[in-house]
């Protein structure tokens, strides 16, 4: 029986001191946006996000590293396939 990919992947947290942090690039392409609605009522609000079309798409790009200086108590972790690094996510609170 094949064995499923996810079972080959292992989690490692990272920190500053990790000898390969990576220097991370973010692309994405969108059709549309959310408009945003705040609705208030007697005893509270909410917020209301509805998807709606652009005129043209939209094609974002930009960098980042992990542990950037606005990020408070980063936690980083890894997804490791194959000894290779092919995720990550960082957790924390932004200034």
């Amino acid at each position: 029986m094949k064995q499923n990919v996810l079972d080959k992947v292992k989690i490692i947290e990272l920190n500053k001191s990790y000898p390969s942090l990576h220097k991370l690039s973010y692309r994405y392409l969108t059709a549309s946006y959310l408009d945003m609605l705040i609705v208030h009522g007697k005893k509270s609000w909410k917020i209301e996000l509805t998807p709606k079309p652009l005129e043209q798409p939209i094609e974002k790009s930009f960098s980042g590293t992990l542990f950037e200086k606005h990020v408070e108590e980063p936690r980083v972790f890894a997804a490791v396939l194959n000894e290779e690094q092919v995720g990550w996510i960082e957790l924390g609170y932004e200034k």
